[in-house]
């Protein structure tokens, strides 16, 4: 049986940039994505991880994104790397430095294709693609895509792919709290898992947008980089700051 507490990088980088700039008639750059990965209970003065996500958009659509996180002195912990047809996942890749681990998702033919190596050890799996599938990169679209049902109250359930895990697990995200910061309105999201089960034994996690803008603002929850603790890896669940 599977660990069912094993959720480590549920939250990746989030939303996709929306500014555009064309190099040549067949590509363009959208401008970078950066953020900061503070220690959680620390009011954001303890900074673990900063992250940089350039993506190019390709003509006929496809998408290919690039993410680095880097520990304060410059150190690369983790870098993903995604490729999109349209809005469709085709390939998630996550090079996790920190604890060797190379981490694949291809889609094909309908099916879902993981591949896990660590220690030396290569796993695979596979399962039927479902009709929501979701991963950290394409969380704040799929959110911002389904808005107006999310703000009426109602829920959205989908498909989160563990590449950890080598599977899916369902999830739902539900509007929680409106506040207001310096005048702003703000929208947080809660995902929380469907299974009674995980629910009751992984956290939230808490998105913060803009309401007016439906800018990706802040993230609260488990984290793709790990903390060194007492000499060995732990999964990290930290505050997020974008910045824009």
């Amino acid at each position: 049986m599977k660990n069912i507490l094993s959720f480590s990088g549920i939250f990746i980088f989030g939303a996709s940039a929306v500014f555009l700039f064309t190099l040549s008639g067949e590509v363009a750059w959208a401008a970078p994505m950066k953020g900061n990965l503070f220690e959680k209970g620390s009011n954001r003065q303890k900074l673990l991880y900063r992250f940089q996500r350039n993506e190019q958009v390709f003509e006929g659509g496809r998408t290919v994104a690039k993410a680095i996180f880097a520990d304060p002195s410059g150190v690369e912990a983790v870098v993903e790397e995604l490729t999109l047809e349209g809005d469709k996942i085709k390939t998630y890749q996550v090079h996790h430095k920190q604890i060797g681990e190379e981490r694949l998702l291809e889609v094909k033919g309908g099916k879902l294709l993981f591949t896990l190596t660590r220690d030396g050890k290569t796993e695979t799996a596979e399962e039927d693609l479902p009709a929501n599938l979701v991963i950290g990169p394409t969380i704040a679209d799929i959110l911002k895509k389904n808005w107006d049902t999310l703000m009426k109250g109602d829920d959205v359930v989908a498909r989160f792919a563990s590449l950890e895990r080598k599977e899916t697990v369902g999830f739902k995200f539900t509007k929680d709290i409106e506040t207001s910061v310096d005048g702003k309105n703000r929208v947080v999201i809660k995902m929380k898992p469907t299974s009674f089960i995980i629910a009751a034994l992984v956290s939230p996690i808490f998105f913060t947008f803009d309401k007016g803008t439906r800018l990706l603002l802040e993230v609260e929850g488990r984290t793709l980089p790990k903390q060194r603790v007492d000499g060995r890896w732990k999964d990290l669940d930290a505050d997020v700051v974008y910045q824009y």
